[in-house]
């Protein structure tokens, strides 16, 4: 609420205090609980405003959603041999609308995935064509306009903000809306955003950027301090006149120079005067940013799961720490695949039903997980291929020398993996099998792991 006073001249002798009264900017708690009570919604966790304000001026927490959701990668469908299902899926994950102007399921799966990151939850819609002869476009909605509404009995729902932003309206047909989360805690709906826990960090790196951008300033563009002490025969006006000039060539020369102009300048002073021309700060030791910002960017590496490198940032860490973290978000990339494997199922399910296929079997399979180039893969194969034959010729030389027994020898294959129980059945059992690998010794070993594989 807005109060308006009525300004009266003060009484004589007595002072007048001027108090300033600030607007809030954001609704006041109390009013939220409040709206929220009224409207019958639960209200979202976090500021989403804020999160696009700091998405766009954090390039590298901006980068690290893109990367994350790049890491989910891509699937392929199978509709068990039937020609007309599976030209149906490929149809749909091609080439169905998104919006109005994009296209390919895989947009919708990304739009939907990188709003669930970067806001806690997604929100997507099917529309079906008008005559309901297949699928229309998909849609992705912005989080910041829904809320979760609960009726009388308790059920849950989604609702979109009205036109006044005060109270959110029910969507008419919830079997159309997929909705999308990847971080959901304490029973709350929402999920949580990445970004729930880096306000803080990122005003920081604005703190740090800021004094960047001021020491750019100091040094690109400096402030010059012109000092002059009075001569022979000059009073006060006459050094005031003589300073304001040399100040305005200075400037002059300033401009051409920005200009890529060249100006040369002459200063002149009376007699017993002084003259000093100094940069204004320029003797100030600037601190040094590096560990600072080093700090604050390990909070956000730290939040995000990504090995630093992914943001170009060369910090040294270990093989062993390296395939630590790969292992880490390769089991995050397929947690976050878990999540998405409902939406996909039903989409592609209400694509075939709408186009008369109602019933048809089909499955979907994710590629892949790969965090390295294939020729770094092809290579780390083959170095530890090397270092178990490697292990299987000594383990070998010490079952010919009678110092092990083919027992143990054949434990070692099975716990390792080369072999599994059922291969060593087939192979006529312990005895034949370890004589087999006597037999194999050189080059047949490689053979015999690549069978195994």
């Amino acid at each position: 609420m807005n109060l308006q006073f009525w300004k009266s001249k003060a009484p004589a002798g007595r002072t007048t205090t001027r108090t300033t009264f600030r607007r809030a900017q954001t609704i006041d708690p109390w009013q939220r609980e409040v709206i929220s009570r009224l409207s019958g919604a639960i209200e979202v966790r976090g500021s989403l405003d804020l999160y696009d304000l700091m998405r766009e001026v954090s390039p590298v927490l901006d980068v690290a959603i893109i990367k994350l959701v790049q890491l989910i990668g891509d699937f392929r469908l199978d509709a068990m041999g039937n020609t007309r299902a599976q030209e149906v899926l490929e149809a749909t994950k091609k080439q169905v609308r998104v919006g109005w102007v994009d296209s390919s399921f895989n947009s919708f799966i990304t739009q939907l995935a990188d709003s669930a990151i970067a806001k806690g939850f997604g929100i997507g819609e099917l529309v079906p064509d008008s005559l309901l002869k297949g699928v229309d476009r998909l849609k992705v909605a912005r989080a910041n306009e829904f809320r979760f509404m609960v009726d009388g009995d308790g059920k849950l729902s989604l609702g979109q903000m009205d036109r006044y932003g005060f109270k959110p309206v029910e969507m008419a047909d919830q079997s159309l809306i997929y909705y999308l989360a990847f971080d959901l805690r304490d029973g709350h709906p929402q999920g949580v955003s990445l970004l729930n826990s880096l306000p803080a960090v990122v005003k920081t790196i604005m703190r740090i950027q800021h004094a960047i951008d001021s020491t750019a300033w100091r040094v690109g563009d400096p402030t010059f301090l012109i000092l002059q002490m009075a001569g022979d025969g000059q009073n006060g006006d006459d050094l005031k006149a003589d300073l304001g000039a040399k100040a305005a060539d200075l400037q002059e020369a300033m401009l051409t120079r920005k200009a890529g102009g060249l100006m040369d300048l002459g200063f002149g002073y009376a007699p017993n005067g002084k003259l000093e021309v100094k940069v204004l700060g320029g003797d100030a030791e600037l601190p040094d940013l590096t560990v600072p910002t080093k700090i604050t960017m390990e909070q956000i590496v730290a939040r995000t799961g990504l090995p630093p490198f992914m943001f170009g940032l060369s910090w040294s860490t270990t093989e062993r720490m390296a395939k630590e973290q790969s292992d880490m978000l390769t089991s995050e990339v397929w947690t976050r695949r878990s999540r998405l494997d409902p939406i996909i199922e039903r989409v592609f399910t209400t694509a075939l039903v709408l186009n008369g296929l109602n019933g048809v079997k089909w499955q979907h399979e994710w590629d892949p997980v790969n965090l390295q180039d294939d020729e770094k893969t092809a290579r780390a194969r083959l170095q530890n291929a090397t270092a178990q034959e490697k292990e299987i010729n000594a383990r070998i030389a010490l079952l010919d020398a009678g110092l092990i027994t083919a027992d143990a020898f054949v434990e070692y294959l099975v716990v390792n993996g080369i072999e599994s129980e059922e291969s060593v059945k087939a192979a006529g059992g312990v005895e034949a099998i370890a004589k087999n690998y006597q037999d194999a010794k050189g080059t047949r070993i490689a053979v015999m792991l690549s069978r195994a594989e």
